[in-house]
């Protein structure tokens, strides 16, 4: 059982990256990870080669590499080397209230018999109460009892007031398509997963990502408190239009300079 920890791929150090750089080249099973994965990536092999045909591991992480292009390669390691159990994630609550991440639960057993792997149901599972009410106080006598008892249903797939579970076979799981779907819109993705003749977009088309900024800057903006003239007039817009308390429009200063108008609403107070 671990919890790696929430470092960013643009936030590691150079000697965290070196180090996690090293795992990998010591690693025997030859792990190989996408460039841009972030510090628990390199967690999941460490830990995998410890691990005998059957033995258990579950990971608290960021739910990052579920549908990121990063994330590819962790899927397909997983793939090769385990029976994916579950993959659970709140709807209700942080797990960590100090990550400013999504945390997912992973829970994996080390299978090397392929065939078992493909026929493997994966338990994708949102919780929708904190996990207060489910287990009870801390020192609750029935705690251990209630905990055993949720994640029984967690790993049979069994939906209900508490969780809402679908599985999907292992087998159709690629590694280079986002397993998000299944976790945040079961419903939606069993229902058209079951329509006859429904096929992957990447069946018929070559799906590639668009640039990413990898800078938040880029989305913030500042609003301006006297704007000039000559801006005003670039966008054919009177002083009254923008200033006051119940106009709807503001001009604000953006990533590298960029000036112009937005509509109040979208300015957060």
């Amino acid at each position: 059982i671990g919890n790696p920890p929430y470092v960013k791929r643009r936030s590691m150090s150079r000697a965290q990256l070196g180090s996690a750089i090293s795992s990998l080249a010591r690693n025997p099973l030859r792990p190989t990870l996408h460039g841009l994965s972030d510090l628990h990536a390199y967690f999941w092999p460490q830990a995998t080669r410890y691990l005998d045909n059957g033995g258990r591991l579950a990971f608290l992480t960021s739910s990052s590499w579920l549908d990121s292009t990063s994330g590819t390669s962790l899927k397909a390691f997983l793939k090769a080397h385990y029976r994916i159990q579950a993959i659970i994630e709140s709807e209700v609550e942080p797990w960590f209230s100090d990550a400013r991440v999504r945390t997912i639960a992973t829970v994996l057993v080390r299978e090397g018999d392929a065939v078992a792997r493909d026929d493997n149901e994966v338990s994708f599972v949102r919780v929708h109460r904190p996990l207060l009410g489910i287990l009870g106080a801390r020192q609750a006598p029935d705690r251990w009892a209630r905990a055993e008892a949720f994640a029984a249903s967690v790993l049979a797939g069994e939906s209900s007031e508490t969780i809402t579970a679908l599985s999907v076979p292992q087998r159709e799981l690629e590694a280079d398509q986002s397993w998000a779907e299944p976790l945040r819109a079961p419903a939606v993705f069993g229902q058209y997963r079951a329509l006859p003749g429904v096929k992957q977009l990447t069946a018929a088309f070559t799906v590639t990502v668009g640039p990413k900024l990898g800078n938040a800057k880029w989305f913030v903006v500042t609003e301006l408190a006297n704007p000039g003239d000559a801006l005003l007039e670039e966008y054919g817009l009177q002083r009254r239009q923008v200033t006051g308390p119940t106009a709807r429009i503001r001009m604000v200063e953006g990533y590298l300079g960029w000036r112009g108008p937005i509509e109040a609403r979208f300015l957060r107070r």
